[in-house]
């Protein structure tokens, strides 16, 4: 049997253009509390856990999660902009290793295990798949998304060759067909939605496997609902 993409997460420090942004990382370590405290994980082995250095790494272990790396050693263009080319960065690593992944922001809410279903349409057209948001700055969202090894020469250039705004949403977005928009083989669909307001949880039904949410109080309405 083939085995399923592994799910990969990552904690990492923020910063940009060299100072460290304290509170920004205790918002994003906070937001890794909350993913395990509202999310009912069924096999930890499908994940795997990366940190951006050897403090995030403790971080992760306090949590009882094996890290199975922790990128203390990076190039200097990755150091000084932790935010966000460090999850650029750890994806790529990630999908050599594994050949394929989906990477999952920690303000995540799993509401159905993934399954054959979810890894086929992933798998299908060979192409990353991506949360649609209507209009949105940067083409895609990347708070839950799919790729793979035939992807990877392109996110190790354009990581190499870029010197616009840190950004792993405008790295993707440079390397992705202008219509993007319109083509449906790089969209999760229905699968995977953004929940930026209380109004967006109207959208909730049973084909959605993973919600990205503002906050994590946004729960307990759904779990309502």
């Amino acid at each position: 049997m083939e085995a399923n993409p592994k799910m990969v997460m990552g904690l990492y420090k923020y910063v940009r253009d060299g100072k460290f942004h304290e509170e920004r990382y205790k918002k994003v370590v906070n937001e890794m509390y909350n993913f395990f405290k509202y999310n009912r994980i069924e096999n930890l082995n499908e994940f795997s856990f990366l940190a951006g250095d050897s403090e995030s790494a403790e971080k992760l272990e306090n949590l009882g999660l094996r890290v199975e790396k922790a990128f203390d050693e990076v190039p200097q263009k990755i150091k000084k902009n932790k935010a966000h080319l460090m999850k650029h960065y750890m994806v790529i690593w990630a999908i050599e290793k594994y050949k394929e992944v989906l990477w999952v922001d920690w303000d995540v809410l799993i509401l159905k295990w993934p399954d054959k279903v979810f890894w086929d349409w992933c798998r299908s057209y060979g192409t990353p798949k991506f949360i649609y948001i209507p209009n949105y700055w940067a083409k895609v969202n990347c708070g839950v998304y799919y790729t793979n090894t035939k992807w990877s020469k392109i996110m190790k250039r354009i990581l190499r060759v870029w010197n616009g705004e840190p950004n792993d949403e405008l790295l993707w977005a440079a390397i992705l067909p202008e219509d993007i928009k319109d083509r449906n083989e790089y969209w999760f669909g229905d699968m995977a939605i953004n929940i930026w307001d209380k109004e967006d949880i109207f959208q909730i039904n049973k084909s959605i496997y993973f919600a990205h949410v503002r906050t994590f109080d946004y729960y307990h309405i759904i779990k309502k609902g």
